[in-house]
């Protein structure tokens, strides 16, 4: 009979759980609606879903991703190599069924929107209770913090920030972090552990970092068995390494090429808050309560935070799986005030200059949702078992029977939260959705006048296209509310000022750009300017065409080509580049066909001039640029030695062949590749060949995995 009973009970508890885990998941599907709007995005996600379709193009084309040239951005970049690729090699294999575009919306709609879910599986792992699972994953829908980089719902959405790659982590992560404290603790789950730690690292770079960061952390916080968790945490890290080699071996071995964002780099976007804003932030509930509108939320998140970590404390000695929840909420959240606060201390870290600080907000709000929903839970089983009974017992005289489902308290506490905070995030949503639909609206106004200029420059590849940055006028020109130079990038075309989104070493000087000095056009490869009809060409250049409110003009000279003279070398390297383009962005020097060559990897800021010759050395007689499939080729006449210039980013990928013998390239200033010919008629072919031993990595990988499941089937 007693057994009948707790069977029925457990259907009765599934029953509720699940039915709560659907409502959220229901929720959460209509709040993110307006992520399917086929708006033009105006954010990070104009990047992401660029990858998708290039990654379907490759894939189409037999190609791998993850060692092909790159075309879009910032000049050109292997940007799957630099950038985490996996998100968008995967989407970009479902592109290969359906639309690129619609997978993007659709993953993006549904990794958000069914996210409660994976918080409460992971805590399922973690094997905590389900009242604190399903705590956890109400909870999960409900966070807004003040930087907005975490999990919640403005870092994703199509008004937000847009930061997708992160998105397919935040799946991941939660089982890293839970697989591995199973696994340090029992050597069976050593291969869950390696497989959601890879998977994590993959997706996005920095959250694998937490993920790796999680195995270290964890490791010591059961002293009593220390020699058994850190074989097996050795176990675990090895494994771990091998099986993310694939990504990081190609990562370390081109860290040279890979430019550091300049225009950023001191700023508390990379250097972190610091203590005192992010402590501000929490004590006054803005880190995990912030307001979606001006009006003040009530810190009920943040307070269920403060009881978990309360209560982990308490048990801390009896109740193991609180241990890591609360240890890498506090250490990660030390480590988010970043160089800010800890200065050259946190050089112990490896990687620690590639480091974005503020993104390990993310992994704090992760520790801080799981804390919640402990601290929901514990406060739930005090009113369960001790607070009502109480008043039964003061008011009845007889005491209060127990509940039939257990952990109702809990759930009840889950439901106020859910009643306290989804109605904002619900408005969150209905503006988001509002803006997209508006979005689609204006795009299609536009669209007309925008057609025949979009394919005159697909039938004329000749070049780039400016059409403003956010720096100057193009932050105002605008196809709805996103901007032009951004709106281009939506619709494939090769443009610049869509800054600071890649790794190429072009990517600090395209920030420097000077729309009103004609040499910066010449050296990046822009040919074409579109501007509003009312707005004259900020440059010397010919009107092409008006189409309604636009007007496409063309500097004829312009290409992705140019032909220069050798004016001496200057030193640069991935930090300095930024700084040392203003230097060569000269109009004097580029203006009459000089530019240096560039001493990569020099600390110094050294210009070493030679004797400056006026006139180009050659004349460009044919052209044949294919830079979306990493080549190009042109034919040149040479009255002297000079420089063949290709307007893509420098990289050692990048080969060349004068005549059909094997030459050097060279770098040349600001970062664009190049060679030196002599003087004759030459044909010449630029050839991108990409990271060449994925292969070999792939057998890495299949080691990893298979050393990692042999150590979970040892005896013990």
């Amino acid at each position: 009979m007693a057994n009948k009973l707790m069977k029925a009970t457990a259907r009765q508890e599934s029953v509720v759980i699940f039915g709560c885990l659907a409502a959220v998941a229901v929720f959460q599907l209509w709040v993110s609606r307006g992520t399917l709007r086929p708006a033009f995005f105006l954010n990070d996600s104009a990047m992401h879903e660029q990858m998708v379709r290039f990654a379907t193009a490759s894939l189409r084309g037999g190609h791998f991703p993850m060692s092909r040239w790159y075309p879009g951005l910032d000049l050109g970049s292997p940007q799957f190599l630099h950038y985490q690729g996996l998100a968008a090699t995967l989407g970009g294999l479902l592109g290969l069924v359906v639309s690129p575009n619609l997978v993007f919306r659709w993953s993006l709609y549904l990794l958000w929107s069914l996210w409660p879910l994976a918080i409460y599986g992971a805590a399922r792992v973690f094997t905590f209770p389900r009242r604190v699972a399903l705590a956890a994953a109400v909870i999960a829908a409900a966070v807004v913090s003040i930087p907005l980089v975490g999990y919640e719902i403005g870092a994703y959405m199509w008004s937000g920030y847009g930061i997708w790659a992160q998105l397919c982590a935040s799946w991941a992560l939660p089982f890293a972090w839970a697989w591995t404290w199973r696994a340090l603790n029992d050597r069976r789950y050593t291969l869950h552990a390696v497989f959601f730690i890879a998977l994590t690292a993959s997706l996005h770079f920095e959250t694998g970092y937490s993920a790796f960061l999680g195995l270290a952390l964890m490791t010591p916080l059961v002293w009593s068995a220390i020699r058994v968790r850190v074989r097996n945490a050795l176990a675990i890290g090895s494994g771990a390494l091998l099986t993310t080699s694939w990504i990081t071996v190609p990562l370390l071995l081109n860290a040279k090429w890979a430019a550091i964002n300049s225009a950023l780099v001191n700023t508390g976007l990379v250097r972190g808050y610091g203590a005192a804003q992010n402590l501000h932030w929490l004590f006054h509930g803005q880190l995990f309560d912030a307001p979606v509108d001006t009006v003040s939320r009530f810190p009920l998140i943040t307070i269920a935070v403060a009881a978990g970590v309360t209560f982990a404390l308490w048990r801390w000695k009896k109740y193991q799986p609180t241990r890591p929840i609360v240890t890498l909420l506090v250490v990660i959240f030390l480590i988010s005030f970043g160089p800010t606060t800890w200065g050259p201390l946190l050089n112990l870290l490896p990687g620690h200059a590639d480091i974005y600080f503020r993104r390990f907000l993310l992994s704090v709000h992760l520790a801080g949702i799981l804390t919640a929903g402990i601290g929901l839970a514990a406060a739930g089983d005090l009113l369960e078992r001790r607070v009502l009974p109480f008043f039964k017992n003061l008011v009845t005289g007889a005491p209060m029977k127990p509940a039939k489902i257990v952990g109702w308290g809990a759930a009840a506490l889950a439901l106020v939260a859910a009643l306290a905070t989804y109605p904002e995030i619900e408005n969150f949503g209905n503006v988001n959705e509002s803006l997209a639909s508006a979005q689609v609206a204006q795009q299609n106004a536009a669209a007309p006048a925008l057609a025949p200029i979009l394919s005159y420059l697909r039938s004329h590849p000749d070049g780039r296209v400016y059409a403003g940055s956010i720096l100057n006028w193009g932050a105002n020109f605008d196809v709805g509310q996103v901007q032009m130079n951004i709106y281009l990038a939506d619709n494939d075309i090769d443009e610049v000022g869509f800054v600071l989104r890649t790794a190429a070493l072009m990517e600090q000087p395209e920030y420097n750009f000077d729309a009103a000095n004609p040499s910066d056009y010449a050296i990046m490869g822009v040919r074409y300017i579109l501007t509003p009809a009312t707005m004259t060409s900020p440059v010397p250049a010919r009107v092409l065409m008006t189409s309604g409110n636009y007007r496409l003009w063309v500097i004829p000279q312009n290409s992705y080509f140019d032909v220069v003279n050798n004016a001496g070398t200057i030193d640069a390297n991935k930090a300095t580049v930024g700084q040392q383009s203003l230097a060569v962005l000269d109009y004097g020097l580029i203006a009459n066909h000089n530019d240096y060559l560039v001493n990569w990897g020099s600390n110094a800021l050294a210009v070493q001039p030679r004797s400056v010759l006026k006139g180009a050395p050659g004349t460009i007689l044919a052209a044949s640029p294919d830079l979306p499939n990493g080549q190009a080729g042109v034919t040149v006449s040479m009255k002297r030695s000079g420089v063949v210039v290709l307007a893509a980013s420098y990289d050692p990928g990048w080969t060349v062949t004068v005549d059909g013998v094997p030459a050097k390239t060279v770098a040349v200033a600001p970062a664009v590749v190049g060679v030196v010919v002599p003087a004759g008629e030459h044909k010449i072919t630029f050839v991108y060949k990409g990271f060449q031993w994925y292969w070999l990595l792939a057998i890495v990988v299949l080691i990893g995995f298979g050393d990692a499941w042999r150590f979970s089937r040892r005896d013990r």
